[in-house]
């Protein structure tokens, strides 16, 4: 798939919306705004990559890219 947009979700806290506390709410928001994938924050001790991807392939998105610091 050839991305034409991709949402940075690590941004997203400082606008009052976090991936990780609301991932449901965060990725149909994408999906509805008309991203192609999200990049997630990468903290594996508070995600399961599993269940991360299988959210995210359910809303019909792509994960280009995790973030860390």
């Amino acid at each position: 798939m050839a991305f034409k947009f991709t949402l940075m979700c690590d941004t997203l806290p400082w606008v009052g919306c976090d991936v990780l506390e609301e991932p449901q709410v965060v990725l149909q928001a994408a999906k509805q705004a008309g991203y192609d994938g999200v990049d997630l924050p990468g903290d594996p001790t508070r995600m399961d990559g599993k269940q991360w991807r299988q959210m995210v392939e359910e809303v019909g998105l792509e994960v280009p890219e995790i973030l860390a610091a």
